[in-house]
């Protein structure tokens, strides 16, 4: 998935790292027309000629919409009590 981090620096010293991505995102989806299907011949009795059988249509898919998703951020101390090497 994609996603990207960030440095964060204060007056030249490294404070955090920043990591952010969207999750759930997804792109339209245009729908497909469906097919009609051909009528078939009808047959005739009285000169013993059989019909032939039409086709079935196909059915065509919905369009899907977007979706937006979510942002997922996660952050990362490098300095004080919660990470890294404090001074």
């Amino acid at each position: 998935v994609g996603e990207a981090a960030l440095l964060l620096r204060i007056a030249g010293q490294d404070i955090a790292v920043l990591i952010g991505g969207w999750e759930g995102f997804k792109m339209p989806k245009q729908g497909v027309a469906g097919k009609t299907g051909k009528p078939g011949v009808v047959g005739d009795k009285s000169s013993n000629r059989k019909g032939v059988a039409g086709t079935k249509g196909v059915k065509g898919t919905k369009p899907e919409p977007p979706e937006a998703g979510r942002l997922v951020v996660r952050l990362y101390a490098l300095q004080g009590q919660d990470g890294g090497a404090s001074k």
